[in-house]
């Protein structure tokens, strides 16, 4: 560990623990108006990444608009901490607001979320919104923010959400084009099943893997949410359909290796994207809802007929950065920091996105600005292939009206919690699936294994979020162990 940022957290925390939700006398550094006599405070502490501190001040300077209307001065004080040492720096961080100290606004991620709720540290949103003069709870994406909920309490507020997505290679035999297209939303289930049967009636396409960016470690996380119970703390990977998952997920990697490819984004280059097509069934799209390529109508489709990848039970995956939630302060002036987060979210919204890294605001009123705006940055900047219709302008609003109502109809589908994929740290899981992966483990020492494991997570380190409390070692098969059969039903 590097002490030595350590101790400059320690400091910044101090600081913050000293000057809090107290008025001061304007002496400290701030976004700040001294030629005003009423003067607020408010104080955030986020991550030291440029483009949050971007939107951060972006919002100081509209609630000190909002502000002056009313006579009033803004002393606005911002803090920095690092983000590779975020756990430490929670654990102070609780101390300090136990203390009734620490910033009125703060980045949190999901990890220690329940345990700021349950010692009181943090303000339930719901309330904050039910007084809102100027927004009800329907002005927010409902479904985005169940899943962030603790016991019916909203303890975070994502500025925004996205969802993975999943292409079919647009020159498979077009039976399996058809059964995927037939699908809302592609589970891990289904899509191992597809290229399972595509292998068994089409042998030639064994030479080709899964999927871009398609892992073990991706498909396994839509697991989580249906064989465990964050809130009852219970784990049930003993399950035959782990068991038959696990068993297909292997059979599915053991057939072929996963190739080398070039670093390079596919939807920007031509040779890239032939060379994806062929050596991969599928392409997965990890830059949350791309509104332009995954959904326009190419002339030459390479990967096509996006559909929003789920857990078993439809349930998206939900793609928030866990940097980009935040909370409030139980000792805080709630309704002013709620403000803020208001003008933090229409911020973010208007930044410029690129077209295949777009993410919808929480707020349902800035959704058609945002996608239309993204989808036009991308033309102009000639980040999109060739679609159907371009210069034709009636053809080309018909599409993005088209997008915009797709899109918008995913962003309307039941969501997987966050507490289930981002609460639970990848080590708890990921000895168990590497050694399950690499033919250490069989099917059935790897259920044990992930059952064990995620269980004494769930009831012995849940409320305790530094990683010194998550197991890391599991009793393992000899290496030379013989593997269960893989059976494909």
């Amino acid at each position: 560990m590097n002490y030595k940022r350590l101790l400059m957290v320690m400091v910044l925390l101090f600081l913050l623990a000293a000057c809090g939700n107290d008025d001061d006398n304007g002496d400290e550094p701030g976004y700040y108006m001294p030629d005003l006599t009423d003067m607020v405070t408010l104080s955030i502490s986020i991550p030291e990444w440029e483009w949050v501190n971007e939107i951060v001040f972006e919002a100081a300077r509209r609630l000190e608009a909002d502000l002056a209307h009313q006579g009033l001065g803004l002393h606005f004080t911002p803090t920095l901490y690092y983000w590779q040492q975020r756990y430490d720096y929670f654990e102070l961080l609780k101390q300090i607001m136990a203390e009734g100290g620490g910033p009125d606004i703060f980045s949190l991620n999901i990890h220690p979320l329940p345990a700021f709720a349950d010692a009181g540290l943090v303000q339930n949103l719901y309330d904050l919104i039910d007084r809102d003069p100027y927004y009800t709870r329907d002005d927010f994406f409902a479904n985005v923010l169940q899943s962030y909920e603790i016991d019916g309490r909203l303890y975070t507020l994502p500025l925004e959400f996205g969802f993975e997505f999943i292409g079919i290679n647009a020159n498979v035999p077009q039976v399996f084009i058809d059964r995927f297209i037939s699908y809302d939303f592609i589970s891990a289930t289904r899509l191992m099943a597809l290229y399972l049967d595509s292998i068994r009636e089409y042998p030639e396409f064994a030479e080709r893997h899964l999927g871009f960016g398609i892992t073990p470690g991706l498909l396994m996380q839509t697991q989580l949410h249906h064989f465990m119970n964050a809130d009852a703390r219970t784990a049930h990977f003993n399950d035959d359909l782990f068991t038959t998952f696990l068993a297909n997920l292997r059979r599915v990697y053991d057939i072929t290796a996963p190739p080398v490819t070039p670093f390079e984004w596919p939807m920007e280059n031509e040779e890239t994207m032939l060379l994806l097509s062929m050596r991969y069934v599928f392409s997965r799209n990890a830059s949350g809802l791309d509104a332009i390529n995954a959904f326009l109508p190419f002339d030459e489709p390479v990967f096509a007929h996006h559909r929003p990848l789920a857990d078993e039970d439809g349930r998206l995956i939900n793609l928030t950065p866990p940097y980009f939630n935040f909370s409030i302060n139980a000792n805080a002036d709630g309704d002013l920091a709620w403000a803020f987060l208001q003008h933090m979210i229409a911020a973010r919204a208007e930044m410029e996105h690129w077209g295949d890294d777009f993410r919808p605001a929480i707020r349902r009123d800035l959704f058609d600005m945002q996608i239309t705006a993204s989808m036009e940055n991308a033309m102009a900047w000639e980040r999109i292939r060739p679609f159907y219709g371009q210069g034709d302008s009636a053809a080309e609003a018909s599409h993005v009206a088209a997008v915009i109502e797709r899109i918008a109809g995913y962003a309307a589908m039941p969501i997987v919690t966050p507490l289930s994929r981002f609460f639970m740290p990848q080590m708890v899981y990921a000895q168990v699936l590497n050694g399950f992966m690499r033919g250490e483990y069989t099917t059935l020492t790897a259920t044990r294994g992930f059952q064990e494991n995620v269980t004494h997570f769930l009831q012995d380190c849940i409320w305790r979020f530094i990683p010194e409390n998550i197991p890391t070692a599991l009793a393992t098969d000899s290496a030379n162990a013989p593997t269960d059969a893989l059976q494909y039903p």
